[in-house]
């Protein structure tokens, strides 16, 4: 591990970056990018779980702020500067949703400083690996691409790479897209020897911060070397046109916890409950002055993209070296700037009508219509994968045992009863449904295989029993009903 020296600081002016661990050990701060060193520092008494983090990942599927699952090892915060005292400067944007513009004057701004962006990072690599799907993140990567590959601004080949079921609008738009752009094109092939795959995955190398469902076909850049560069564009949506999982920054909401299924012990929930939204509202005392529709965009960058979508995809670089498109300052700041109501689909649409028109000819794998016309779609499968039916029938055996190991159980951390209720009843869902409810037991199946692979603890608190425990009746009742609506839609 690294350590940081008098003099010295830790930056991550990119909403995207990397964000190192951080540990203090013998007055010294160390760092690392890897989960594994950061561990092996850590004597048998100090890898004590944060119970606080377990909660956030129940509630949300990633870790808020900047807590690990290991008490007293954290992430560099979200844009901000870390001196060797320990001093931390939090970054934001001088502007935020105040300036009017037409949607050509800035689609034309956001184009320079993309090909900016992107023309620096790709500089000197003899490849460039594009992770292209059918979505409109990767495609205005790819149309931008294009731009710089034809005016010889940038010298490496372009490879485009996409994964997923053979007949999903996501495989068949990127193969047309990298056929009409004459490059070479990877079929990542993904299933459920895949999927499976990734729970020792998310385990070993990324600390169990993250399902095994979100890491896809990552480990297929494990074959790229120093001299590649792997691009992405999963910021694109929410820095291009502000749109956060189909939701606009200008409805987004407050974070604000719930674990709907109730699977930690009940006192001990509690008390990570309150943690939990002490954390959520330090974060926003950062940010003084700023309006609530601005913080709650900084909260959605901060834990969700950072510490999930961003999380995930980070993954690559333990093989190769990777970028994230959209998250350069001069990119992110540009567009931050402008008013809500001009951030919106019509940046894309210009976009590709002043790069790369051809790509507005191929549908979108959202709708499977063309981008912004209604239609009733295509026959492609919307869904690039079955994960669902793949942890029913092809990882269940694996996550019964973790779900259910000693090394878990006697944390102490969860009501074993109730998890064992959850677990009967996922399998009771269509075998179809990915559901919130599998998404939390593959992941809780990860951290039991952490848990065990590096030793951790928990402080072992003693819970008191409770004659009625109402929120596990309550997670029960949601489930069940949840479950049976399910069941009669797809029936229907």
């Amino acid at each position: 591990m690294n350590i940081l020296k008098d003099g010295q600081f830790l930056i991550q002016s990119q909403v995207g970056g990397v964000y190192p661990y951080i540990i203090k050990k013998d007055g010294r701060y160390h760092y690392s990018n890897q989960f594994q060193e950061v561990v092996s520092l850590l004597s048998d008494e100090n890898k004590l779980l944060d119970e606080v983090s377990v909660y956030s990942m129940l509630c949300y599927g990633y870790i808020c702020g900047d807590r690990t699952l290991i008490r007293n090892v954290f992430r560099l915060p979200w844009l901000t500067e870390m001196g060797a005292n320990g001093e931390q400067i939090h970054h934001s944007t001088t502007q935020y949703n105040s300036q009017e513009g037409s949607p050509v004057e800035i689609t034309k701004r956001l184009i320079e400083a993309l090909k900016k962006e992107i023309r620096g990072k790709c500089a000197n690599y003899h490849r460039i690996y594009l992770l292209l799907s059918g979505g409109m993140d990767s495609r205005v990567v790819a149309a931008i691409l294009k731009s710089l590959e034809k005016n010889n601004e940038i010298q490496g080949t372009i490879h485009a790479v996409t994964w997923g079921k053979r007949n999903s609008r996501d495989v068949v738009y990127a193969k047309k897209i990298s056929e009409l752009f004459q490059w070479e094109w990877h079929y990542a092939e993904l299933d459920e020897s895949y999927l499976l795959s990734n729970f020792e995955v998310a385990a070993a190398k990324l600390g169990a911060e993250i399902s095994p469902v979100h890491l896809h076909r990552f480990n297929w850049f494990e074959r790229l070397g120093e001299h590649d560069i792997v691009l992405a564009g999963s910021y694109g949506d929410s820095i291009g046109r502000a749109e956060y999982s189909s939701v606009h920054a200008s409805r987004l909401k407050q974070h604000c916890p719930r674990e709907r299924y109730s699977l930690l012990k009940t006192d001990l929930l509690n008390e990570a409950d309150l943690e939990l939204r002490k954390d959520l509202a330090s974060f926003r005392e950062r940010y003084k002055g700023a309006s609530n529709e601005q913080i709650n965009e900084y909260e959605m960058q901060a834990h969700y993209l950072r510490r999930m979508l961003g999380n995930a995809a980070n993954l690559i670089m333990h093989w190769t070296n990777f970028y994230q498109a959209f998250t350069d300052k001069d990119v992110f700041s540009l567009m931050w700037k402008y008013k809500h109501s001009v951030r919106n689909d019509q940046i894309y649409y210009e976009l590709l009508q002043m790069t790369e028109p051809k790509l507005l000819d191929l549908a979108w794998a959202r709708t499977g219509s063309k981008y912004g016309e209604a239609g009733s779609g295509d026959q492609l499968s919307k869904r690039h994968h079955d994960y669902g039916l793949w942890l029913r029938e092809h990882c269940a055996e694996l996550m019964k045992e973790q779900l259910f190991h000693r090394d878990l159980h006697k944390l102490n951390l969860f009501d074993m009863k109730q998890l064992a209720y959850m677990y009967k009843e996922w399998q009771k869902e269509p075998k179809a449904i990915h559901s919130k409810l599998g998404d939390r037991l593959s992941w809780v199946a990860v951290l039991s295989l952490c848990v065990s692979k590096y030793g951790l603890q928990s402080r072992n608190q003693q819970i008191s029993k409770r004659i009625v425990d109402i929120p596990k009746l309550k997670a029960k009742i949601y489930e069940k009903t949840y479950r049976i609506g399910k069941s009669i839609q797809y029936k229907a």
